[in-house]
C-alpha cells in the first residue's frame, strides 16, 4: 500500500502538486470479494512433442486456468485529476488485488490501472450527495497463477513447454457509493476484464495431463466490496 502511494506521489510531484493537494485529490480504500471472483486464463496448447511412452502418437501440453467462487482481496488508491464541481471527479485509480484459486495452483496477483469518473458521494471531499457512482475503465496485468501446482505443470517439465502465467487484458469497472449504518463510505463495484483470445486444441490432438479439453475464450468477473479509509 505505502509503495502505490508513494508512486502516485511522485506522478504528482511531476506536475507539481502540492502535499496538501495530494492530500485532497487522493483516496484509499481495502475492500474483498466475498467468492464472487471468476474466470479463465487464455488458453495455451503447446505442441506437438513426440510421445515419452513411445506410443507414436504426437502429444500437446493443453493447459488453461479456470476459477470461480474464488476469495479475493483488493487495495484501491485513487487521485482526482481533476474536480469540476463537488460531486464530479476525473480520476486514476490503480486496485491491486490478490485472489485465491482452487485449481492448477495457488493465488492470482491482478494489478488494474484505469481512468474513472466519479459522481455523487465519494467523487471528492466536499460533496454532499449521500449515493455515489464510479466509471473505470482501464488495462490489468494478471499474474495467474503466482505459485504453479499439478500434474499439467510436471508434463510441461517433461516435454519442455512454456506455460505463461503472465497475461494482460482490458476491463471496465461500475460501483455504487453509499453510507453503511455506521455512516463510513462503502462501495459495492463490479468489475469485468476482456480476456485475449487462447489457442485452440487442435482436432483428434492428445495430451498427457490436460487441465481441460473444453477451452474457453479468458475473461475476468469480480464483484468487491470496499471500505474507504479516513473518508
Amino acid at each position: 500500500m505505502k509503495t502505490i502511494s508513494i508512486v502516485f506521489i511522485a506522478l504528482c510531484g511531476t506536475v507539481g502538486v502540492s502535499a496538501q493537494s495530494f492530500k485532497d485529490h487522493f483516496f484509499s480504500s481495502i475492500g474483498f470479494s466475498p467468492f464472487l471472483d471468476f474466470g479463465s486464463t487464455p488458453a495455451q496448447v503447446e505442441g506437438p512433442y513426440a510421445d515419452q511412452n513411445n506410443s507414436g502418437n504426437p502429444v500437446y501440453v493443453v493447459y488453461q486456468v479456470n476459477w470461480a467462487f474464488a476469495p479475493a482481496f483488493a487495495y484501491e488508491a485513487r487521485y482526482n485529476l481533476t474536480e469540476p464541481s463537488e460531486n464530479m471527479a476525473v480520476s486514476i485509480k490503480a486496485t491491486p488485488t490478490l485472489s485465491g484459486l482452487a485449481k492448477q495452483g495457488i493465488f492470482g496477483l491482478y494489478f488494474p490501472i484505469g481512468l474513472g469518473l466519479e459522481l455523487g458521494n465519494g467523487a471528492t471531499y466536499q460533496t454532499s450527495a449521500s449515493t455515489g457512482f464510479s466509471i473505470t475503465a482501464g488495462y490489468t496485468i494478471n499474474m495467474t497463477p503466482l505459485i504453479k501446482a499439478g500434474n499439467v505443470h510436471d508434463d510441461a517439465d517433461l516435454y519442455g513447454a512454456s506455460l505463461k502465467s503472465t497475461w494482460g487484458c482490458p476491463y471496465i469497472a461500475a460501483g455504487i457509493r453509499y453510507w453503511n449504518r455506521k455512516n463510513k463510505l462503502r462501495e459495492i463495484s463490479i468489475r469485468y476484464g476482456f480476456g485475449p483470445s487462447g489457442d485452440t486444441k487442435p482436432t483428434g490432438a492428445t495430451s498427457p495431463h490436460s487441465v481441460t479439453d473444453d477451452l474457453t475464450n479468458s475473461y475476468i468477473l469480480r464483484v468487491t466490496w470496499m471500505k474507504y479509509i479516513n473518508y
